[in-house]
């Protein structure tokens, strides 16, 4: 009796673990999405105030935000590629971390076509494009975690209620 008890619960807090990791991944697209967000408008007036070049723009973005991720990542890529490939892979290579969808990386990689290959005004527009885009995402992805968040916590409780009882 005591070893389906055990079982029970173990099984019960196993699924409610799994149900609070996947109540996470909206949360973290929702902050990932805003620190995004914030590093484009870093990345904007670098390029209108800087004369530095992109790859260290990057690299000080990173420092400044504390992220790791696509900035730090396209200026470690090399630079025997264009700014523009460098950041589409560095925006594909670190969507999982973000835990952003595929429509947010998309609008992220649409600076790839101005980066680095434009003036600085054609730049400076894209990043508000972008950034605008970035805005409706945002909001959608706060929508999704206070909708989806509480949803994931519940059904891995339920869900692992309901296995212990089918299996005990």
């Amino acid at each position: 009796m005591a070893a389906k008890l055990f079982g029970s619960v173990l099984i019960i807090l196993s699924a409610a673990l799994c149900g609070i990791f996947y109540s996470q991944l909206p949360v973290r697209r929702y902050k990932n999405l805003i620190s995004v967000a914030s590093c484009l408008e870093i990345l904007e007036n670098e390029i209108d105030f800087s004369a530095d070049a992109i790859d260290e723009i990057f690299n000080r973005i990173s420092r400044l935000t504390g992220t790791e991720c696509i900035f730090k990542t396209a200026a470690d890529l090399g630079r025997e590629i264009s700014v523009g490939e460098r950041w589409k892979r560095a925006v594909e290579r670190d969507r999982e971390a973000l835990c952003l969808k595929k429509e947010d990386c998309e609008i992220i990689k649409l600076l790839a076509a101005e980066l680095g290959m434009t003036g600085k005004e054609g730049q400076i527009k894209s990043i508000r494009h972008v950034r605008a885009l970035l805005g409706k995402q945002i909001i959608a992805a706060e929508e999704d975690y206070k909708k989806s968040a509480k949803l994931y916590r519940s059904l891995g409780i339920a869900g692992g209620i309901f296995i212990a009882i089918l299996l005990f």
